[in-house]
């Protein structure tokens, strides 16, 4: 699930259709080892502005009140549309997965550092890369 302002490339695929990928996606590595010939090189044009789903892991302390926490950053930003949120819970500790729709890869960063800034959050890290 690229977004605007990641490293792209494209994939030719065996249909004869184009699939675009964020470079350093988990299928990167054979791709270019099996299909090196099908691999194009892309790169955005225009300004973006789609909205992208992306998954951010966030994992901490689970304290008293800090999804609620988390949450209000989530959807202070009106550039952000949140999608869905699971959490579990393991001996005073918490691993979420986040997913909100997003326009490009400088919201997404700021998102991930404003999450991180939460009191009680250990990491936050975006998913599939």
């Amino acid at each position: 699930n690229p977004i605007f302002g990641d490293p792209v490339f494209a994939f030719v695929s065996a249909t004869g259709g184009v699939k675009v990928h964020r470079v350093g996606c988990p299928n990167e590595a054979e791709m270019r080892r099996r299909f090196g010939y099908r691999i194009l090189e892309a790169r955005w044009n225009g300004t973006g502005g789609d909205l992208m789903p992306v998954t951010i892991r966030v994992t901490g302390n689970d304290d008293l009140g800090i999804l609620t926490n988390i949450s209000q950053v989530l959807t202070k930003d009106s550039t952000v549309k949140v999608r869905s949120i699971t959490v579990n819970t393991t001996e005073g500790g918490f691993e979420g997965d986040v997913t909100v729709m997003i326009s490009n890869i400088g919201i997404l960063e700021g998102l991930i550092k404003k999450v991180k800034a939460v009191r009680g959050v250990y990491s936050a890290v975006r998913l599939g890369k």
